[in-house]
């Protein structure tokens, strides 16, 4: 499992995986690697497109497990830092965790992967109340 410490380290893995059209990249996945800059709302964008592309054998409708790999450590910086809706609703680390499920990543110890048709990346968190608010 890969593990980042900056934005710039997952711009950088990016930059490097995309140097050649490599295999387990789609091309509109591709493009967007391509022209991506270390800004945050565009990073984002790029990463959720990952995460919506199924993992598969990288054709032209999938993306590779490596691709996962990348982008999985890449939400992990923004859960880390609270980057955006994502990084403070706590999509961005279960988004990481289906992505590293879907790469073929063993579950963490004593635990095992929610299932794909149940996936808690795909549903929203409930908005809890502010304490003392009135009923409804």
């Amino acid at each position: 499992m890969k593990a980042h410490e900056t934005l710039n380290d997952t711009l950088q893995e990016l930059r490097d995986f995309a140097i050649d059209k490599p295999e387990g990249c789609p091309d509109r996945v591709f493009a967007l690697i391509r022209k991506q800059t270390s800004d945050l709302v565009s990073f984002g964008e790029l990463l959720t497109t990952i995460y919506d592309t199924p993992v598969g054998a990288g054709d032209d409708d999938t993306i590779g497990p490596v691709l996962a790999q990348v982008a999985a450590a890449g939400l992990g910086v923004f859960a880390m830092s609270g980057f955006l809706d994502i990084g403070k609703d706590g999509r961005a680390n279960r988004m990481r965790l289906a992505l590293l499920r879907d790469a073929g990543e063993p579950a963490p110890a004593g635990l095992s992967w929610p299932d794909r048709a149940d996936d808690p990346a795909r549903r929203p968190l409930p908005v809890a109340e502010p304490a003392g608010a009135p009923a409804a």
